[in-house]
């Protein structure tokens, strides 16, 4: 009587020798000895998986069935290898490093610095101008301040200068008027917004009082006498 032939027979090897070390070793973490100790177990354990039709498909049950032996709690997770990020372009030197390329920090430098400039000329022009002109507000309030008060003002009026010369745009020396009139607003405005300050330094809201507050007042007092 002919002996049955195991149809996993042909697929036998190919695990034996390319899948099974690695995964023993590699995935498992086996040591050498306990390597050979499963092999041993391997070499009867084979014939016993179900009939399989490929290769790739007993290769995927007969690991099954090792990892089962050995234990899943030993399988090690893969771990991806991490992302290398592109490394970043080439510095090119930029106009401040003596380059061609203009970045946007010289473009912001380039800009300031042309404020700077509008701001200086118009000082230069019209700083007398700003003096006597805080001066004429000051009568017109009737507001008397001290010197150390009044050039503070003086002070105050070009550092607004400066904050806001991007917006103003400059119609050239040939426009004095129209420069004396945009420095007039900021005048203005620095007079009026230093005596709000003034005035609400000096308020205290412990003395005030809301109207209901002063209409109880009378009404309890008997009203009006």
């Amino acid at each position: 009587m002919q002996a049955r032939v195991n149809p996993n027979q042909q697929f036998r090897s190919d695990f034996l020798f390319d899948h099974l070390p690695g995964l023993l070793s590699r995935d498992l973490g086996c040591g050498a000895f306990e390597v050979d100790t499963h092999f041993s177990w391997w070499s009867k354990e084979w014939q016993y998986i179900s009939p399989q039709k490929t290769q790739a498909d007993y290769n995927a049950v007969a690991r099954e069935c090792v990892i089962r032996h050995v234990g899943p709690h030993r399988l090690k997770v893969a771990v991806e290898p991490p992302v290398q990020e592109p490394l970043p372009q080439a510095w090119t030197p930029c106009v401040h490093w003596g380059g061609t390329r203009v970045c946007d920090n010289c473009r912001q430098s380039a800009r300031v610095a042309g404020a700077m400039a509008k701001a200086e000329a118009l000082f230069q022009q019209n700083h007398k101008f700003v003096r006597s002109h805080i001066n004429t507000v000051l009568n017109r309030r009737c507001q008397e301040v001290t010197q150390a008060t009044f050039d503070d003002l003086v002070n105050a009026v070009w550092h607004k200068v400066a904050a806001s010369i991007d917006s103003f745009k400059d119609p050239g020396e040939a426009h004095g008027a129209q420069r004396r009139a945009w420095l007039k607003s900021v005048i203005e405005t620095v007079v009026t917004n230093h005596f709000r300050d003034q005035m609400r330094d000096k308020r205290d809201i412990r003395l005030e009082r809301s109207y209901d507050d002063v209409a109880a007042g009378i009404v309890a007092a008997g009203g009006l006498k």
